[in-house]
């Protein structure tokens, strides 16, 4: 009896949000806010080096009489294109590798399933395969099907494998068949490994964040030295010319630092209003 598993594994993307409101001036001249969003990428976990062994024998890649990963790959691009009008993946070398190593995994160890006795799953795979993802997912199969079509009708037939190969977020493929001992039956497994590769989405300027950072402390800091210079000009008694006098350096003293505030502020504002549409642009190629 034939068997199938289907599952999807997501990057998961961290929004990091951070808020500073600035108010300095002369005269209560108020200095707008300023709001900074910034992104975080978790990479794919990474699992162990798979154990190699030399039994039992797996044949892979070979075309065969029932099964091969040119025949799934055209299938699965033909069901796209003919159900949903979905454009098709494209094999892909890292996923290849991975679909492969998971086929080995499963002959060697003995089992069946998306994650593997020693706690690796598809996306602990692609990872080790060099393939940073954004959503990766995966479908196996275990059995003796007559061909490729049989086996494509299988998954179709399951919604939750149906609904990875028709994912419109998918862009690349890798497969991976294979034939050999299973439960003391010979049988073929099969693997199709889909993702998105993090590649595809914009990126995220990380010189702008740190200049965004630096800035924030100089805003902090320029900040401290006002307040610093406003307790001095108030304990500074106004009546007599030298006092006045007096009053007028560290008011000017203070002014030149609002100035000088200000111009950070402002450079801060613009970083952050660039920063926001890079990251506004990730999330949407992400979320999409």
């Amino acid at each position: 009896m034939s068997k199938i598993r289907g599952t999807v594994y997501i990057s998961i993307l961290a929004i990091i949000l951070l808020t500073g409101a600035f108010f300095y001036g002369w005269n209560h001249r108020a200095v707008s806010s300023a709001t900074s969003t910034g992104i975080s990428t978790s990479t794919p976990a990474t699992g162990g080096s798979l154990t190699a062994t030399s039994s039992p024998v797996v044949d892979l890649g070979s075309v065969s009489d029932a099964l091969s990963i040119a025949d799934i790959i055209a299938l699965t691009n033909s069901e796209r294109s003919s159900v949903a009008d979905l454009p098709p993946l494209t094999e892909n070398t890292d996923l290849d590798v991975a679909a492969a190593a998971k086929l080995k995994d499963m002959f060697a160890e003995q089992y069946f399933a998306h994650v593997s006795p020693n706690g690796t799953g598809p996306g602990d795979l692609a990872g080790l395969a060099g393939y940073d993802y954004v959503v990766e997912g995966e479908n196996l199969a275990e059995g003796n099907f007559k061909n490729g079509q049989d086996l494509l009708d299988a998954w179709m037939a399951s919604p939750g494998h149906r609904a990875n190969i028709l994912n419109t977020r998918y862009l690349d493929i890798g497969v991976a068949v294979g034939r050999g001992l299973y439960d003391g039956q010979e049988v073929w497994m099969a693997v199709q490994e889909f993702g998105k590769p993090l590649s595809s989405c914009p990126s995220v300027d990380t010189g702008l964040h740190d200049a965004i950072v630096s800035n924030q402390t100089k805003v902090a800091q320029l900040g401290s030295d006002l307040d610093a210079i406003k307790k001095a000009l108030y304990a500074v008694a106004t009546g007599t010319p030298s006092k006045n006098a007096a009053y007028n350096q560290i008011a000017d003293h203070y002014n030149d630092n609002v100035t000088l505030y200000n111009g950070v502020v402002g450079r801060l504002k613009a970083e952050i209003a660039s920063y926001n549409q890079e990251v506004e642009a990730f999330n949407a190629c992400v979320n999409g």
